[in-house]
């Protein structure tokens, strides 16, 4: 495996651990932590969604601490 498809990966990688970490992670942050500037960090995450390394953005709730979740039962009988 050449050297920069290995790199590619460990960037898509890091793409992905970080997305998955924080949805709403800021392109700035992202570079940072990928070690390149702001443009390039930003081909790597068009790429890494492009070759589906990252899959599209999906609408989530806002998770809070003291957030309450129900479950309803329900037993149905067909007459």
């Amino acid at each position: 495996m050449s050297t920069r498809l290995e790199y590619l990966k460990k960037q898509y990688r890091i793409i992905y651990e970080s997305l998955d970490e924080d949805p709403r992670i800021q392109m700035k942050d992202l570079s940072t932590i990928l070690g390149v500037n702001r443009n390039s960090a930003s081909k790597l995450v068009e790429k890494a969604f492009e070759q589906e390394y990252v899959m599209i953005p999906q609408i989530r709730k806002r998770s809070y601490a003291n957030l309450k979740e129900y479950v309803y039962l329900a037993n149905y009988e067909n007459h």
